[in-house]
Protein backbone atom coordinates (compact mmCIF):
# COMPACT_ATOMS: atom_id res chain seq x y z
CA UNK A 1 0.00 0.00 0.00
CA UNK A 2 1.30 3.33 -1.06
CA UNK A 3 0.77 6.40 1.13
CA UNK A 4 -0.34 9.61 -0.66
CA UNK A 5 -0.84 12.98 0.85
CA UNK A 6 -4.02 14.87 0.27
CA UNK A 7 -3.66 17.84 -2.12
CA UNK A 8 -4.30 20.40 0.60
CA UNK A 9 -1.48 19.05 2.69
CA UNK A 10 1.22 19.59 0.07
CA UNK A 11 3.76 22.26 1.00
CA UNK A 12 3.71 25.53 -1.00
CA UNK A 13 7.16 24.99 -2.55
CA UNK A 14 5.84 22.24 -4.76
CA UNK A 15 3.69 24.68 -6.71
CA UNK A 16 6.72 26.56 -7.95
CA UNK A 17 6.53 29.21 -5.23
CA UNK A 18 9.44 29.45 -2.83
CA UNK A 19 8.54 28.83 0.76
CA UNK A 20 7.88 32.23 2.34
CA UNK A 21 7.11 33.14 5.86
CA UNK A 22 4.52 35.88 6.04
CA UNK A 23 5.08 38.48 8.75
CA UNK A 24 2.35 40.73 9.91
CA UNK A 25 3.39 44.40 9.69
CA UNK A 26 1.84 46.34 12.57
CA UNK A 27 3.89 49.58 12.57
CA UNK A 28 6.44 51.69 10.76
CA UNK A 29 10.07 50.78 10.44
CA UNK A 30 12.79 53.04 11.75
CA UNK A 31 13.81 53.92 8.18
CA UNK A 32 10.28 55.04 7.32
CA UNK A 33 10.09 57.21 10.42
CA UNK A 34 13.49 58.79 9.68
CA UNK A 35 12.43 59.59 6.10
CA UNK A 36 9.31 61.36 7.39
CA UNK A 37 11.40 63.33 9.94
CA UNK A 38 13.82 64.43 7.21
CA UNK A 39 10.98 65.52 4.91
CA UNK A 40 9.32 67.53 7.70
CA UNK A 41 12.67 69.13 8.55
CA UNK A 42 13.29 70.17 4.95
CA UNK A 43 9.79 71.65 4.65
CA UNK A 44 10.25 73.58 7.91
CA UNK A 45 13.62 74.91 6.73
CA UNK A 46 12.03 76.10 3.50
CA UNK A 47 9.10 77.77 5.29
CA UNK A 48 11.05 79.54 8.07
CA UNK A 49 12.44 82.44 5.98
CA UNK A 50 8.97 83.16 4.62
CA UNK A 51 7.47 83.22 8.10
CA UNK A 52 10.22 85.55 9.32
CA UNK A 53 9.68 87.89 6.38
CA UNK A 54 5.94 88.04 7.08
CA UNK A 55 6.64 88.89 10.75
CA UNK A 56 9.11 91.59 9.69
CA UNK A 57 6.64 93.11 7.22
CA UNK A 58 3.98 93.09 9.92
CA UNK A 59 6.25 94.97 12.35
CA UNK A 60 7.22 97.48 9.67
CA UNK A 61 3.57 98.09 8.78
CA UNK A 62 2.63 98.50 12.45
CA UNK A 63 5.35 101.08 13.14
CA UNK A 64 4.54 103.02 9.97
CA UNK A 65 0.86 103.07 10.91
CA UNK A 66 1.71 104.39 14.39
CA UNK A 67 4.05 107.04 12.98
CA UNK A 68 1.46 108.26 10.47
CA UNK A 69 -1.22 108.47 13.19
CA UNK A 70 1.20 110.48 15.36
CA UNK A 71 2.24 112.71 12.46
CA UNK A 72 -1.40 113.46 11.59
CA UNK A 73 -2.20 114.29 15.22
CA UNK A 74 0.84 116.59 15.58
CA UNK A 75 -0.02 118.30 12.28
CA UNK A 76 -3.65 118.81 13.31
CA UNK A 77 -2.49 120.28 16.63
CA UNK A 78 -0.11 122.62 14.79
CA UNK A 79 -2.80 123.76 12.36
CA UNK A 80 -5.23 124.50 15.19
CA UNK A 81 -2.85 126.13 17.68
CA UNK A 82 -0.27 127.64 15.34
CA UNK A 83 2.64 126.00 17.17
CA UNK A 84 4.16 122.57 17.63
CA UNK A 85 3.97 120.80 21.01
CA UNK A 86 7.05 121.17 23.22
CA UNK A 87 9.90 118.67 22.97
CA UNK A 88 9.94 115.74 25.41
CA UNK A 89 12.38 112.95 26.14
CA UNK A 90 11.96 109.70 24.17
CA UNK A 91 9.03 107.65 25.43
CA UNK A 92 7.37 110.59 27.22
CA UNK A 93 4.00 111.78 26.07
CA UNK A 94 3.70 115.51 25.20
CA UNK A 95 0.93 116.77 27.53
CA UNK A 96 -0.33 119.19 24.86
CA UNK A 97 -1.34 116.17 22.79
CA UNK A 98 -3.80 114.87 25.39
CA UNK A 99 -7.06 114.41 23.52
CA UNK A 100 -5.22 114.23 20.19
CA UNK A 101 -3.33 111.00 20.81
CA UNK A 102 -3.53 107.97 23.06
CA UNK A 103 -0.78 108.31 25.70
CA UNK A 104 -0.45 104.52 25.95
CA UNK A 105 0.16 104.17 22.24
CA UNK A 106 2.87 106.83 22.22
CA UNK A 107 4.71 105.67 25.38
CA UNK A 108 4.83 101.93 24.65
CA UNK A 109 7.80 100.22 23.04
CA UNK A 110 7.68 100.40 19.24
CA UNK A 111 7.29 97.26 17.10
CA UNK A 112 10.93 97.83 16.05
CA UNK A 113 12.16 98.19 19.63
CA UNK A 114 13.06 101.51 21.23
CA UNK A 115 10.67 104.39 21.96
CA UNK A 116 8.68 106.96 20.04
CA UNK A 117 9.90 110.54 20.34
CA UNK A 118 8.61 113.91 19.27
CA UNK A 119 11.20 116.36 17.90
CA UNK A 120 9.85 119.84 17.10
CA UNK A 121 11.67 122.75 15.50
CA UNK A 122 13.63 123.64 18.64
CA UNK A 123 15.16 120.17 18.94
CA UNK A 124 18.67 119.48 17.70
CA UNK A 125 18.23 115.70 17.56
CA UNK A 126 16.64 115.46 14.11
CA UNK A 127 17.75 115.89 10.49
CA UNK A 128 18.98 119.44 9.84
CA UNK A 129 16.48 120.18 7.06
CA UNK A 130 13.45 119.08 9.11
CA UNK A 131 11.15 121.22 11.25
CA UNK A 132 8.98 118.56 12.91
CA UNK A 133 9.82 114.87 13.22
CA UNK A 134 8.34 111.75 14.79
CA UNK A 135 11.26 109.51 15.72
CA UNK A 136 11.79 105.89 16.71
CA UNK A 137 14.72 106.17 19.12
CA UNK A 138 17.01 103.19 19.58
CA UNK A 139 15.40 100.57 17.36
CA UNK A 140 16.71 97.06 18.01
CA UNK A 141 15.92 95.32 14.72
CA UNK A 142 18.70 94.59 12.19
CA UNK A 143 19.60 97.37 9.77
CA UNK A 144 18.57 95.07 6.92
CA UNK A 145 14.97 95.34 8.17
CA UNK A 146 15.22 99.14 8.20
CA UNK A 147 16.53 99.06 4.62
CA UNK A 148 13.49 97.02 3.56
CA UNK A 149 11.22 99.45 5.43
CA UNK A 150 12.80 102.39 3.58
CA UNK A 151 12.44 100.56 0.25
CA UNK A 152 8.78 99.80 0.84
CA UNK A 153 7.54 103.03 2.43
CA UNK A 154 9.87 105.71 1.03
CA UNK A 155 12.58 106.28 -1.56
CA UNK A 156 14.89 103.53 -0.26
CA UNK A 157 17.61 105.89 0.96
CA UNK A 158 18.46 106.44 4.61
CA UNK A 159 19.64 110.00 3.84
CA UNK A 160 16.85 111.40 1.68
CA UNK A 161 13.08 111.28 1.52
CA UNK A 162 10.48 111.58 4.23
CA UNK A 163 11.75 108.59 6.24
CA UNK A 164 15.40 108.57 7.23
CA UNK A 165 17.64 106.44 9.39
CA UNK A 166 20.78 107.35 11.30
CA UNK A 167 22.55 106.11 14.42
CA UNK A 168 19.91 103.58 15.46
CA UNK A 169 17.08 106.10 15.00
CA UNK A 170 14.30 106.21 12.42
CA UNK A 171 12.99 109.68 11.53
CA UNK A 172 9.63 110.45 9.93
CA UNK A 173 9.75 114.06 8.72
CA UNK A 174 6.43 115.89 9.02
CA UNK A 175 7.70 119.27 7.89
Amino acid sequence: MKFTRPVSAQPPHRTGQPFLRHRRKDGFTLVEIMIVVVIVGVLAALALPSVQLVRENSRNAAVMNDIRVFANAFTAYHLESGEWPADRNPGLFPPEMDGWLSPNRFTRETPLGGNYDWDPESSGSKPADATAVVTVRGYTVPDSQIVRLLDRYDDGSADTGRIRSSGGNLFYIIE
